[in-house]
């Protein structure tokens, strides 16, 4: 009773849907829990520099979503190290160079990085380093670019004396797109940098 029918696998079906089919059963397809035909169609999923990345297919009929793949987060935040009584805190970071990778080819953007430091006045719960074009907004902040092919990069400031310890100072990583800025430190991935003191990150 089939002797007059064609089969077709899904993908294949979704090579050329507008071929014209007659008494074609088309097989393999994926289905959402809630019946309907999941088209193949990927959306890119990205919340920020340090989240995980994915792409996604998502149902047109009731919006749910399946993850396909994952990436790791292109920027690892590895956190501060400072001694009690010493005079040197270092901050470290890991780039995936794979994901990074990813990023670019689903957004069309080149991500570049860098490192920023500056004192900064009693008080201050949010500061910006720099600005749009990547200049330092005072005469405060050391800026200093990374190549983005290291897989991770180390920023050490040194010359601490026990008078500063409480002083608030920024010491971060800044991504920079081509037109946004996002600074990475132990406040998250923010639009601005976190400042904090030599004592907090050496208990």
């Amino acid at each position: 009773q089939f002797a007059n029918f064609s089969a077709v696998s899904y993908e294949n079906y979704l090579k050329n849907p507008n071929a014209e089919y007659k008494n074609t059963i088309v097989y393999g397809t994926k289905n959402c829990e809630c019946g309907e035909v999941l088209t193949g169609q990927t959306t890119f999923d990205f919340t920020n520099y340090t989240s995980k990345m994915y792409d996604k297919s998502v149902c047109s009929l009731c919006g749910e979503s399946s993850t396909i793949s994952t990436y790791a987060p292109i920027l690892t935040f590895v956190g501060y190290s400072a001694k009690i009584n010493g005079e040197k805190v270092c901050v470290g970071y890991t780039i995936s160079a794979e994901s990074m990778d990813v990023y670019a080819e689903k957004t069309g953007k080149t991500l570049s990085f860098g490192i920023s430091v500056a004192l900064v006045a009693d008080g201050t719960t949010q500061f910006n380093p720099l600005n749009d074009d990547l200049t330092p907004t005072t005469d405060k902040v050391v800026t200093v670019a990374v190549d983005s092919e290291y897989v991770g990069f180390d920023f050490i400031l040194s010359g601490f004396k026990t008078e500063y310890y409480e002083k608030l100072f920024v010491m971060c990583a800044y991504v920079y797109d081509g037109s946004k800025i996002t600074y990475v430190d132990l406040g998250g991935c923010n639009e601005f940098a976190t400042p904090f003191t030599y004592s907090i990150i050496s208990k």
